[in-house]
């Protein structure tokens, strides 16, 4: 079969700028389960719409489903996980002044079932309906291209750190210690380049308590850096079997850390479509588990773990037979969104808390 063309996502490792005083948690006691696509639940299925697989946030409590979809390019769309029935849309006050922004980049969860929707240098809080309720433009931040919640109040990455909204309109910023300042320095055009793209391909998670920030640079593969509230940091280590792919051509980006709902991180693998493409990680052990698909997928990208089931996007794609050869056409447009089982692989050890309650183990037989 001809996969033509393959709008391959973005493949971004989980990777950290020089780091010297951290203490690492390797990523050990791993298990596997496996996606079942011969069982799901249609969230949902549509010929017209046109989902942004790269940018959506799963709201696990309310069991909402957020994503940016053409039908309305400048907004995000809810959807119930559990009926796929639409929700509400919101949409951005367009402009420059205080509570817009100049167009839609991002959305992050925020307390109370409100919402950060983001385009840098800017974001803006809204309530559950969409009013907005404040704006914050990171104070001193170079580029970035992440935000999450982290104890009630929005931060971003920022150059060997992060950036958090403080108290009083002072911003807290929080860094890791003994980090090698000239990484980020640009002292050529390539520098320059490479030192936009460490900042702009940057991704976080968050708590109340805690950040996880995961940079995609070259000389730290799989470091995901972890900042607690209480002012200590700490160091987890992706597992290598989600970091192994090559890259295969890529545009727009890829959240590379979610989370279960449970406490725990899903980390997105650099190639969602691929035999692995993404683990569970207990954020305080960095115990973790493989999600392995059966086979390498050509449509069906791997987005986050709800509940105990695997949420996959499905990307837009028509076949057809020409001189004698199937043609696989896929757009980077999803129409179709499941949630697939999750089935725990024999062998491994079991990681306490996640997916407990996933308790049948099947045999692998390397399927």
């Amino acid at each position: 079969m001809i996969v033509s063309p393959r709008f391959s996502p973005v493949v971004l490792s989980l990777t950290l700028a020089g780091v010297g005083a951290l203490v690492a948690i390797p990523a050990f006691a791993q298990e596997t389960f496996r996606i079942d696509y011969d069982r799901a639940r249609t969230v949902i299925e549509d010929p017209w719409r046109a989902i942004d697989p790269y940018e959506y946030a799963i709201d696990h409590a309310r069991r909402v489903l957020y994503v940016h979809d053409l039908e309305e390019p400048d907004g995000i769309m809810a959807f119930s996980l559990e009926s796929g029935e639409w929700l509400r849309t919101i949409r951005i006050p367009l402009g420059e002044g205080p509570g817009e922004l100049k167009g839609f980049g991002g959305v992050a969860l925020a307390p109370g079932g409100s919402l950060y929707l983001w385009r840098y240098p800017k974001a803006i809080l809204v309530n559950a309906m969409g009013a907005v309720v404040s704006d914050w433009r990171p104070d001193g931040a170079s580029l970035w291209m992440d935000l999450c919640v982290f104890g009630a109040e929005p931060a971003v990455p920022a150059p060997h750190g992060l950036i958090r909204r403080g108290e009083e309109g002072r911003d807290e910023r929080m860094a890791a210690p003994r980090v090698d300042r000239g990484v980020l320095q640009a002292g050529s055009p390539e520098q320059a380049v490479a030192a936009l793209r460490v900042l702009s391909d940057t991704r976080l998670s968050c708590t109340d308590d805690a950040a996880f920030v995961a940079p995609n640079h070259p000389g730290d593969p799989g470091a995901i850096l972890v900042y607690a509230r209480s002012g200590t940091t700490g160091r987890l280590e992706a597992p290598p079997a989600i970091l192994e792919d090559p890259v295969t051509g890529a545009s727009g980006r890829l959240d590379l850390l979610s989370d279960d709902g449970r406490g725990n991180l899903v980390l997105i693998a650099r190639d969602p479509f691929g035999r692995f493409p993404g683990a569970l990680m207990d954020s305080e052990s960095g115990c973790h588990a493989l999600l392995r698909n059966p086979r390498v997928q050509s449509y069906r990208q791997f987005a986050g773990v709800h509940a105990d089931s695997a949420l996959v996007f499905h990307w837009d794609h028509e076949e057809e037979v020409r001189d004698g050869k199937r043609i696989l056409h896929i757009r980077d447009r999803a129409n179709r969104v499941t949630l697939h089982p999750l089935v725990r692989l024999e062998g491994g050890e079991e990681c306490t808390g996640i997916l407990p309650s996933v308790r049948s183990v099947e045999i692998d037989r390397g399927g």
